[in-house]
């Protein structure tokens, strides 16, 4: 412990009740690191049965956290002609274009209250008088507590069943199931990311940033010189048939409005947006002067050959991997989130293009 500069937080209390030998001992040993030693605060607490008493450890560390808060949208209240108008009156104003449970037991129980209660008061008398016959009490009143505790819970899975019925929301649903889930990782409330060296991220930023690095060193991609053959021989190509009259029509010829209108008809609205915020029923929902709009964005992107900045971005989402600690780059599988316009539009309809 000298070495590694680590300090123990006992400060003498009895962590071990012996039942069978009436002793009491420290046998339980936390240890932190010198930095936060006086940042902890070390409580042992009264169990439900064992023999090893509760220990809690407080780190008394204020860490800014920025907690956002989730807007969801409720399509299913939208006024869609209202939209439709406003998003019309804004399109005219512009020039035109060229070419978003099982609650845990409380001791409060009231079931459970009066019997952790008098299991106290035992314990509190065997250290007094160390009667045998308290032992005995001890014993039974811990079955007590035990056959109480698993019947709370039964009660609660029975309540929680007969609240889930073909009307219940498939989010909470969702939830429930990854709740029951042994290797499913609830939701941490945690920006702290720790790097190879372990340095401790201070904010949210720093955390991001910490990520991105990560990211950037594991997904580097290397090019042979085949593959970069084939990047040129694809492009001359393409510039081919975009700059000859005979060059293959796919290349030339401008998206149609029926193209739209099939690529928005095979369109999972429920996707979830990049960074631009619009959602797929935003765009399925546009009235026939949006929708011609937004097929002359495309077709000038297709004639010059170049996507707009705002489609190059991505919004990254770290989704942490099964059973892994929050704390370390590697527990987080990055999704990338593009805009809807892009990828599942745009992207579609090219696709269909090419596979003609």
């Amino acid at each position: 412990m000298d070495d590694s500069a680590h300090l123990a937080l006992n400060d003498g209390s009895p962590t071990y009740s012996s039942h069978s030998y009436h002793t009491e001992e420290a046998l339980d040993v936390s240890i932190v690191s010198s930095d936060i030693f006086l940042f902890c605060k070390w409580t042992v607490l009264q169990d439900i049965g064992s023999d090893h008493l509760l220990i809690l450890v407080e780190l008394k560390w204020k860490q800014m956290t920025q907690l956002v808060k989730k807007i969801f949208w409720n399509f299913k209240k939208a006024n869609w002609e209202k939209y439709r108008d406003t998003v019309d009156r804004g399109l005219l104003s512009k020039p035109p274009i060229e070419c978003r449970s099982i609650d845990d037991l409380d001791e409060k129980t009231p079931l459970l209250q009066p019997l952790l209660k008098k299991r106290v008061d035992i314990c509190r008398e065997i250290k007094k008088s160390n009667n045998p016959s308290l032992r005995s009490s001890l014993n039974k009143i811990n079955a007590e507590i035990k056959t109480t505790v698993i019947h709370l819970k039964r009660e609660k899975w029975k309540e929680l069943c007969k609240s889930i019925d073909a009307h219940t929301p498939n989010t909470k649903l969702w939830n429930f199931m990854k709740y029951l889930s042994i290797t499913q990782p609830q939701q941490d409330e945690c920006n702290t990311i720790i790097d190879d060296n372990g340095q401790i991220s201070s904010d949210n930023k720093t955390s991001a940033n910490m990520l991105g690095s990560y990211y950037q060193k594991t997904s580097k991609l290397t090019f042979n010189a085949m593959d970069k053959d084939t990047e040129n021989y694809a492009r001359k190509l393409v510039h081919r048939c975009r700059s000859s009259k005979h060059g293959i029509p796919i290349f030339k010829e401008f998206f149609t409005m029926q193209e739209l209108n099939m690529a928005l008809s095979n369109l999972d609205a429920s996707k979830s947006p990049g960074p631009d915020n619009i959602r797929g029923q935003m765009i399925s929902r546009l009235s026939d002067w949006g929708k011609k709009s937004l097929l002359e964005i495309f077709n000038l992107s297709w004639r010059l050959g170049r996507l707009p900045r705002d489609w190059k971005k991505a919004l990254i989402i770290p989704i942490r991997k099964s059973s892994k600690k929050a704390s370390y780059p590697e527990s987080f599988r990055p999704i990338a989130l593009t805009n809807f316009s892009c990828k599942l539009i745009y992207g579609k309809i090219i696709l269909e293009r090419l596979t003609i």
